[in-house]
């Protein structure tokens, strides 16, 4: 049994990848998803992520052979002290893509994907650049982490017909 953490900024292409793997994966956003969106929580949520790992490590070690032999969790952003070290049974891979290509991936997000409501044009737009503050900055973390070996590096191939566009599943 294997779990694997899937990392990357917002925007980097991480549900896109998931989606044409054929391993079952889990995203931690869309477990926070209730509690966040609707009110639109963004603080604590490196933490809740944090919390969430801890959870999943509980249960895939008292798994009874429930659970399926690989299980991809995509953490997007998360303390490196909540996710290192990491077990013999555990990988961690991540998607980083080179900066600007990552900007206009971002920039050009689904709605789906996006933390912003139907508030009036200046609330959406404070939100919005909060948000993409708050993106740069886990680029810029993530970035550090890039030196770790215990890291896969995963370089999806690029398709600039899909930016602007929710990945199909096949």
């Amino acid at each position: 049994m294997k779990l694997i953490w899937l990392l990357g900024p917002p925007g980097a292409g991480k549900t896109s990848f998931i989606r044409n793997q054929k391993i079952p994966s889990l995203e931690l956003s869309q477990m926070l998803k209730p509690l966040t969106k609707k009110w639109h929580v963004n603080q604590g949520v490196l933490g809740a992520n944090g919390h969430l790992i801890e959870a999943i490590r509980s249960i895939w070690i008292q798994d009874n052979g429930n659970l399926p032999e690989e299980l991809i969790i995509i953490v997007g952003c998360v303390k490196e002290e909540d996710l290192f070290p990491i077990s013999d049974d555990e990988e961690v891979w991540i998607i980083l893509p080179e900066y600007e290509r990552w900007k206009k991936q971002l920039s050009n997000r689904p709605e789906e994907y996006s933390y912003i409501s139907s508030d009036t044009q200046e609330l959406i737009k404070q939100k919005k650049r909060g948000f993409d503050k708050f993106a740069k900055e886990m680029y810029e973390y993530l970035s550090t982490l890039i030196i770790r070996r215990e890291l896969k590096i995963i370089q999806p191939e690029f398709n600039p017909s899909l930016i602007g566009k929710v990945a199909e599943q096949k």
